[in-house]
């Protein structure tokens, strides 16, 4: 058996709050350990709750050698940077598109 993905789950507003949960609900393959979210202070209790790292710099994420893989649960028009940046950091990326 394999141990869980670590992944840093990027944005955290609606959506990724319901990601968040879904992830979560899979502990022995995710494993979520660190958020980033520019507006801390919404989801800073809900992260020391559930025992996730938080900061508001995607760059974090990126550097975390925990970190082993992105989840982008952010604006679509931020994708293009943000695969690059993941890719370039060596991360593995799920990153959904709209139909």
């Amino acid at each position: 058996m394999s141990n869980p993905v670590n992944i840093a789950l990027v944005g955290m507003g609606w959506w990724g709050q319901k990601m968040l949960a879904v992830l979560q609900a899979a502990p022995e393959d995710i494993r979520v350990v660190r958020a980033v979210e520019p507006n801390m202070d919404a989801v800073r209790d809900l992260c020391a709750q559930k025992g996730i790292a938080l900061s508001a710099d995607y760059a974090d994420a990126l550097n975390d050698p925990t970190v082993e893989a992105v989840v982008l649960a952010t604006p679509h028009s931020m994708h293009t940077a943000q695969i690059a940046a993941a890719v370039a950091a060596g991360k593995h990326i799920f990153c959904e598109k709209p139909v």
